[in-house]
C-alpha cells in the first residue's frame, strides 16, 4: 500500500469502527432497558465485521445449532470475549469505565488488524 493512503486508510477505518461500536453498545443499552437481562455484543459467528446482541438463550440456541461443545464454549467465554455487555437485572456485574474503554479500543485495534494496517 502507497505510503500516502495509510493514515487516511486508518482513520476512516477507526471512525467506521467507532460507529459500529457505538451503534452496538446502544442496541444493547436498549435491548436491556426494554427486557431487564445482561446482554452482550459480540461478533457474529460467519460475520465477523458485524456485531450482534446476544442474551444467554440466543448464546444457547446458536451453541445447539452450530454443535459446539458446552464444556469449550460457556457463557463465561462469551462474558470474557465480547466487547460489551450490560449489567444484569439487579444493575450488578456491569462493566467500569475503564473496562468499557479497554474493550472498545481492542475492538478498533482488531478491525485495524482485519484492514492490514498494523
Amino acid at each position: 500500500m502507497i505510503k500516502i493512503f495509510r493514515k487516511p486508510a486508518i482513520l476512516l477505518v477507526t471512525l467506521w469502527a467507532r460507529r459500529t461500536y457505538n451503534q452496538g453498545v446502544k442496541a444493547a443499552d436498549l435491548r436491556h432497558k426494554r427486557e431487564h437481562k445482561t446482554i452482550y455484543l459480540a461478533a457474529e459467528n460467519f460475520h465477523p465485521d458485524r456485531l450482534v446482541t446476544y442474551d444467554k438463550e440466543r448464546f444457547k440456541t446458536e451453541k445447539r445449532v452450530f454443535g459446539y461443545h458446552a464444556r469449550l464454549l460457556t457463557m463465561n467465554t462469551l462474558k470474557r470475549g465480547c466487547y460489551y455487555h450490560t449489567p444484569d437485572r439487579y444493575g450488578n456485574n456491569g462493566l467500569s469505565p475503564q473496562e468499557k474503554e479497554i474493550r472498545r479500543r481492542a475492538f478498533i485495534q482488531e478491525r485495524l488488524r482485519m484492514a492490514k494496517l498494523i
